[in-house]
């Protein structure tokens, strides 16, 4: 049994490059075709049209192109900042925001885009955390951010425009009466966040985050038998609401303003 050949024959390979040298004296010598090869260093010519060669000539010329585009941008994408990335963020030290700070760079943000030509709008809660500059702790969870989203929720300055994932949008209630200024300069978009004020920055002490809460307290269970007359139309009520069923004016008297004025919410 002879052994396998590990190299190709000589002569193979010599007859192939004297063919290909044949090949190239030939057309750099064919009439017809001036300046189409690389011994006489001629320039190649325009590639033909429909109708034929520019120059009148019949030769096939050279075409060359550049590199083509792969990315076509999308003009309804909105730019977004580069190098923000969750995890990056989330690998920071922590700035540790207040609730309040948070909300209001929150509104300064969605103030921004009102006419949906600063990001894409609505904004989901990931996009909201990285424009307002959360880092560290506070970007790994959404505990903070979602406490302040829900504060604004309840008092109808922002609503969820969409679900799965959640978008978040200014109220119409809040959008009415005209939009406060913002800063439009990008070394300092928080400058006029300090002209926003809420009614609550703290979450309540008692029941959802978002919920509407009475001015006053239930009356005391152990008084909620007692009858009570109203004083505005003097209808006789059972003590059960602290405000009169009849007129819904006259308020019932076990209910101070000493302890309105020191409920918890």
């Amino acid at each position: 049994m002879q052994p396998r050949r590990r190299f190709r024959p000589v002569a193979r390979s010599v007859a192939a490059a004297a063919a290909a040298a044949a090949a190239l004296a030939v057309l750099a010598g064919a009439p017809g075709a001036p300046g189409l090869g690389f011994v006489s260093g001629g320039r190649p010519e325009l590639a033909p049209t429909r109708g034929g060669s520019p120059t009148g000539g019949e030769g096939v010329a050279l075409r060359a192109t550049g590199m083509q585009p792969t990315y076509v941008p999308n003009p309804t994408h909105k730019e977004t900042k580069r190098n923000r990335k969750v995890k990056v963020m989330a690998r920071m030290p922590c700035q540790w925001f207040s609730t309040a700070e948070i909300m209001r760079r929150i509104v300064t943000v969605l103030i921004h885009n009102n006419e949906e030509k600063f990001r894409d709008a609505p904004m989901r809660t990931k996009d909201l955390m990285k424009e307002i500059g959360l880092t560290g702790y506070q970007m790994k969870i959404k505990r903070y951010v979602n406490e302040a989203l829900y504060l604004l929720l309840g008092q109808k300055v922002i609503f969820k425009a969409k679900t799965s994932p959640i978008r978040w949008e200014l109220h119409e209630e809040y959008r009415k009466d005209g939009l406060p200024p913002i800063s439009k300069n990008k070394r300092k978009p928080w400058a006029l966040s300090w002209l926003l004020q809420f009614e609550r920055t703290k979450k309540p002490k008692y029941g959802p985050v978002h919920g509407e809460y009475r001015n006053r307290p239930w009356v005391p269970f152990a008084k909620r038998g007692e009858q009570w007359e109203c004083q505005n139309c003097g209808f006789i009520e059972q003590g059960k609401l602290p405000t009169c069923t009849k007129c819904r004016i006259g308020q019932t008297p076990h209910i101070t303003q000493e302890m309105i004025e020191t409920m918890e919410i």
